[in-house]
């Protein structure tokens, strides 16, 4: 009877050990597929950034884009305006020459055409005080 419990007890033994192995197996098993999921999620998420910068960058570009061209078209009537003001005028001061080269130098670095830039070189040729002013003092 001795030898009965005996082998009972160690084919018990021997399943309960085997089962933990098993149990231990599966939950390492478990635990890469764990793993794996959360490498795949991680993946998916980077992507989902990746693209969701990518569309920001892209709507941003293309805003910065429209103000540039809204930017050179103010300039380009400022051109036109100030080139009639001071045309009749026959001078200008020198104040505004300098805020008129600092309007040209980035329209004409943003694409500003050529009449820019002939409107600019005749009123940068204008001289900076009133000539009428000379003849009215004799």
């Amino acid at each position: 009877m001795d030898a009965l419990i005996t082998t009972v007890a160690t084919s018990l033994a021997t399943g309960l050990i085997g089962y933990g192995i098993w149990i231990l197996q599966e939950n390492r098993k478990m635990k890469m597929r764990l793993k794996e999921k959360d490498l795949e999620q991680q993946k998916a998420l980077d992507k989902q950034r990746r693209e969701m910068l990518e569309e920001v960058d892209r709507i941003q570009s293309k805003e910065i884009n429209q103000m540039i061209e809204l930017n050179i078209a103010d300039i380009k009537q400022c051109l036109y305006d100030m080139h009639r003001e001071y045309s009749a005028k026959g001078y200008m001061p020198g104040f505004l020459k300098e805020t008129l080269q600092a309007k040209f130098k980035y329209y004409h670095s943003h694409g500003g055409n050529g009449h820019g830039e002939f409107l600019y070189d005749e009123m940068m040729k204008l001289p900076e005080e009133d000539p009428e002013k000379d003849k009215g003092g004799l």
